[in-house]
């Protein structure tokens, strides 16, 4: 009837190992190469200096086995390395942060004959973004939190737990900066932040805008240990700011507000803190607390 020829490619990853190896060394990535079993058929000069391993000690190894030593347990095991997938591992007593990507190595019929494991090293870029991301959540004078994160910080952290906002705001400010200069009234600034977080080690600080900070406390808090705190701060605000050789003297007043609603909309008791604030400055007694809420 006829003859039938079957063709089958039999070359293999060590046939083609010269090849392999300069194609490898010309990316700008580290790349490892395994066969079907798991062994190490290759790494290229971007790995040995990723990983701070040489060739000839990898090469023909278990790669998993070579993983957990290069990168160690714990991030191994933390890790499924997924196709574009990161992880953080410490190389050479540093912090580095990969990503990966798997990419199968096809014979010329689609039969699989190895992987292809690349690594990225994007610990700059990584710290970049955290940059990028902390100059968007913080206000560059006085290092403190800015009001657009406090909305996406109490959101994800609120819960059901009680919350204490205080509200803090510079007596006479403005005088202190016609007087002064900017400069005087930039390191009022800088002071009563560094003294907010001193004061509310576990809080959250924000400088709210202009001379008005906010500070938001989570769980269960008493309201006169809170008010105690915050007429000490204020004393030690006046005190220090007199006596650091200042012709000026910062003094604040403040304002306390709580809920254990979690219901209840946080701008509602910013409000609250708000009133509470400016009773305080009428009355000229500080900290003022706001009423509880209404039945």
């Amino acid at each position: 009837m006829g003859t039938v020829g079957v063709a089958h490619d039999v070359t293999d990853l060590g046939n083609i190992r010269t090849e392999l190896e300069i194609f490898i060394d010309s990316m700008p990535y580290a790349v490892v190469v395994l066969d079907n079993e798991g062994a190490i058929v290759n790494i290229n000069e971007r790995a040995e200096d990723y990983f701070d391993v040489r060739r000839e000690r990898v090469v023909g190894g278990n790669f998993d086995r070579w993983r957990r030593i290069v990168l160690g347990d714990a991030v191994v095991d933390a890790n499924d390395f997924e196709d574009s997938s990161f992880f953080t591992a410490s190389i050479r007593g540093e912090s580095k942060t990969f990503e990966v990507n798997e990419r199968a190595i096809l014979d010329v019929f689609g039969n699989a004959t190895g992987v292809l494991r690349i690594y990225r090293d994007v610990t700059n870029e990584r710290k970049l973004e955290q940059r990028v991301i902390a100059a968007a959540r913080t206000d560059y004078l006085t290092g403190l939190y800015n009001r657009r994160y406090f909305y996406e910080h109490v959101e994800e952290h609120r819960g059901n737990q009680p919350v204490t906002l205080i509200t803090f705001d510079l007596d006479d400010f403005k005088n202190i900066n016609d007087r002064y200069g900017h400069a005087a009234g930039d390191a009022a600034l800088g002071m009563t932040a560094k003294m907010l977080r001193e004061a509310f080690p576990d809080g959250f600080v924000v400088r709210w805008g202009g001379d008005e900070f906010v500070v938001a406390l989570m769980g269960e808090r008493s309201t006169e240990r809170t008010e105690a705190t915050v007429r000490a701060l204020l004393a030690e605000l006046a005190h220090e700011s007199a006596a650091d050789g200042n012709a000026w003297a910062v003094t604040a007043s403040a304002g306390i507000a709580a809920t254990d609603d979690p219901a209840l909309p946080i701008d509602a008791l910013i409000r609250k803190s708000d009133e509470a604030l400016y009773r305080a400055k009428r009355e000229g007694a500080s900290p003022c607390v706001a009423g509880p809420d209404p039945a």
